[in-house]
């Protein structure tokens, strides 16, 4: 999958990137994503 598009976030690059690589926290924010299973670091869904 390739996402295209360009946007700022009015807080640290490391704090964004935290928030973007929690899965469960932004996979409700992806219309159609969804979790089915979570197991350690593996994620289905």
């Amino acid at each position: 999958m390739q996402i295209s598009n360009e946007f700022r976030v009015a807080v640290p690059i490391e704090q964004a990137w935290t928030v973007l690589l929690d899965v469960e926290r932004i996979a409700p924010c992806l219309p159609g994503a969804q979790l089915q299973e979570v197991e350690g670091d593996e994620y289905r869904g």
